[in-house]
């Protein structure tokens, strides 16, 4: 009779372990506030591919994912002080050393991007400057200052490389092209789906957009740095997951 109690106890405890153990862990991914269609919405209520990404794949592996629309630099504070476990981020030189990103013998796997997107020039009607796909005819990079949003380090890191002068204050696209018309930035850069959107939205008819990219970019999931092992471990199953997901009809872009 004791052993028939005691394999009752053990079955009575793994059926009330078995729920707990299948519970999703929570796992909070600030998306920012930036209008990125048909990757990014900022409306809880008309998720964009990569917002759907996240979250399925999310649920695929045990994660219960949280979407945070939040502007950048607050994206990226919070991410710091260990109040979210991810966030959208582009592997320049300084995010890689700050942040974790999906790796294949040392450098960033491709293979699990979350986005690919271009960043384009925006200039004021009448300003004699164009792109050539490589080099900004009509004045020398030196003599221009080149405005970009707050943590867009993607566009940052580049532009100084190539000796232009930065003004990266801008919180939001909307002040950034706000600058633009002003004359306070000679140049804007961003990416190409939210500055139509801001200046479509704002009626900024006064601003053109280049036609040539300087730049394309590929955006990822990237973790906090203060994560755990068995988190980290998740994460490069939730990275495994996004890649599968990515090449379903549902989740393409077009």
């Amino acid at each position: 009779m004791k052993i028939l109690q005691g394999w009752t106890l053990v079955v009575l405890l793994a059926w009330q372990a078995a729920p707990l153990a299948a519970q999703p862990l929570n796992w909070r991914v600030c998306v920012t506030d930036i209008v990125v269609p048909p990757y990014l919405h900022n409306n809880p209520h008309r998720l964009g591919v990569a917002e759907r990404l996240l979250i399925d794949a999310g649920e695929a592996v045990g994660l219960r994912v949280e979407l945070l629309r939040l502007p950048p630099l607050r994206c990226r504070l919070m991410l710091d002080s260990a109040q979210v476990e991810a966030t959208l981020a582009a592997p320049t030189a300084q995010n890689m050393a700050e942040l974790g990103f999906p790796l294949r013998n040392g450098a960033v796997d491709r293979t699990r991007r979350l986005a690919h997107l271009r960043l384009l020039w925006a200039k004021k009607s009448g300003r004699d400057l164009d792109w050539d796909g490589q080099h900004l005819l009509g004045a020398e990079p030196a003599a221009l200052v080149v405005g970009t949003r707050v943590t867009m380090r993607a566009a940052i890191e580049v532009l100084q490389s190539q000796g232009f002068k930065v003004d990266s204050a801008a919180l939001n696209t909307r002040q950034l092209l706000g600058k633009l018309l002003a004359g306070r930035v000679d140049l804007a850069v961003g990416i190409e789906e939210d500055l139509r959107h801001a200046i479509s939205v704002s009626k900024m008819q006064d601003l053109i957009l280049l036609p040539q990219p300087f730049l394309a970019v590929d955006y990822y999931a990237a973790i906090a740095p203060g994560l755990v092992p068995a988190q980290r471990e998740l994460a490069e199953r939730w990275w495994a997951e996004i890649t599968r997901l990515r090449e379903l009809p549902p989740y393409r872009p077009n």
